[in-house]
C-alpha cells in the first residue's frame, strides 16, 4: 500500500505508522474520542492557535497531529495542550511549519 501511495501523482511524503493489534474495545475508543474532543475544544478556544489547520487522530492514548502551523510557537503551544490532557501517553507531530521547505512544490 505504501508503494501505491508513493506512486500517485503529486505525493511527496507518506506517513506509515501502521500497527497490528487487537480490538481496543468500546471503552478505549470512547477515551480516545474524549481526548480528541478535549484537544479540539481547547485549540478552538485558544486565540493563538489556528485550529482549522490541524487534524487530530487519537489511538490508545497516542495523539497524532497532522497539519500546518503558522509558527514554531504555535506548534509548541498545540503539542503542549495535547500533552496536558489526561489520558494522553504520547504526542506525535506530523505538522509542518508554514516556512518548512518541504512545503515547496517539487
Amino acid at each position: 500500500a505504501q508503494e501505491l501511495a508513493f506512486a500517485a501523482p503529486g505525493v511527496r511524503e507518506v506517513i506509515n505508522e501502521l500497527t497490528i493489534d487487537g480490538d481496543p474495545g468500546v471503552q478505549r475508543y470512547s477515551q480516545d474520542l474524549w481526548i480528541t474532543t478535549q484537544l479540539r475544544t481547547r485549540m478552538i478556544g485558544d486565540p493563538d492557535v489556528a485550529s482549522v489547520n490541524y487534524n487530530i487522530e487519537t489511538h490508545r492514548g497516542v495523539v497524532h497531529l497532522i497539519g500546518l502551523a503558522r509558527s514554531d510557537a504555535e506548534l509548541e503551544r498545540v503539542t503542549g495542550i495535547a500533552a496536558s490532557i489526561p489520558g494522553v501517553t504520547q504526542v506525535v507531530s506530523h505538522v509542518l511549519s508554514i516556512t518548512d521547505p518541504r512545503r515547496q512544490r517539487a
